[in-house]
């Protein structure tokens, strides 16, 4: 389970860089403390609820596979489609990703 979470980990980080989340938004999602940013890959720290952590990773790696099909590479047309207010949701899809259910959400949209 612990290389799974540090792929888990590894996939979060570069989803904070691509989409412009803070470290603080990623970690608060995933359960860690002190941000995923400063974690050392060999000494990540374990989420008190890893199965939670590895859901909630694996759909935001299912989200970036969806952005990116979406807009290819162009990931300034997916920073402004994430944070510009989607009538269909009802909310800008970055507030959505606060919640695993919300991540869900914009998976199935």
């Amino acid at each position: 389970m612990h290389d799974d979470l540090l792929v888990i980990l590894s996939s979060a980080r570069r989803g904070a860089e691509i989409y412009l989340l803070s470290d603080r938004e990623v970690s608060r999602l995933l359960g860690i403390e002190g941000g995923v940013s400063h974690q050392s890959p060999k000494r990540a720290q374990v989420p008190e609820d890893a199965p939670k952590a590895m859901r909630i990773g694996k759909e935001l790696i299912l989200l970036h596979q969806n952005l990116s099909g979406l807009f290819g590479d162009d990931y300034a047309a997916a920073n402004r489609w994430i944070r510009r207010e989607n009538i269909d949701m009802g909310a800008k899809p970055i507030e959505q990703l606060c919640s695993y259910e919300g991540i869900k959400r914009e998976n199935d949209y």
